[in-house]
């Protein structure tokens, strides 16, 4: 490092009352508008500034944006994830951001990506293809599982826990035997569950 080029500069917070309002405060504290290695000091001014530079990103972008019948929501979100996050995010390591400014952030985050559905959604949407999937193929241990799951009950209601996953136990029991001609695959499948599970 060399000293003759290095440059300091001294931050001295606000000796006044802490309900001055952000403006007052930035008069006062004038380092908070100096900018270091292309990030404010301020960390509110900072974030301030990296959504603006954002939404210009964004603008950038708009000519691709507006025409969602040419380009998937897929290609847009990697479009958006390639340009518009790094100029959000950069230099975010060194924040030390306040709930609200957090909150703040994450709902400007959202409102970029206004028409994306949220991600839980299309994980909840892969998991039903999933189950879709199992139950059209033919009659295995897997599908009679997980018909006999679906299946409504004669007995009472159900006392405890609701059961939200498939019972894997009894579609393990459920295998076929030694006769059967797809014994070596879930013989082998056994084995690496057992292994996955003796290593976890």
């Amino acid at each position: 490092m060399n000293a003759t080029k290095t440059e300091l500069t001294m931050i001295q917070r606000c000796k006044g009352s802490s309900g001055y309002s952000r403006h007052a405060r930035a008069t006062e504290e004038a380092w908070r508008s100096t900018q270091k290695l292309g990030s404010l000091l301020g960390d509110s001014e900072d974030l301030t500034r990296r959504k603006i530079l954002a939404a210009g990103a964004l603008r950038w972008l708009w000519t691709i944006w507006i025409w969602p019948q040419y380009v998937s929501d897929a290609t847009r979100v990697r479009l958006y994830n390639c340009y518009v996050l790094p100029v959000l995010l950069y230099n975010s390591g060194t924040w030390a951001l306040t709930p609200s400014e957090l909150s703040g952030l994450e709902s400007f985050h959202r409102r970029q990506l206004r028409s994306e559905r949220p991600r839980r959604h299309r994980i909840t949407a892969a998991r039903w293809r999933l189950f879709g999937h199992i139950l059209r193929r033919p009659e295995i241990p897997a599908y009679t599982q997980m018909a006999a799951y679906f299946d409504s009950s004669s007995k009472g209601t159900w006392r405890g826990r609701p059961r939200t996953t498939l019972p894997t136990r009894a579609i393990v029991a459920a295998l076929p035997a030694k006769k059967d001609p797809t014994y070596a695959d879930t013989t082998l499948c056994r084995r690496l569950a057992k292994l996955s599970l003796a290593t976890a």
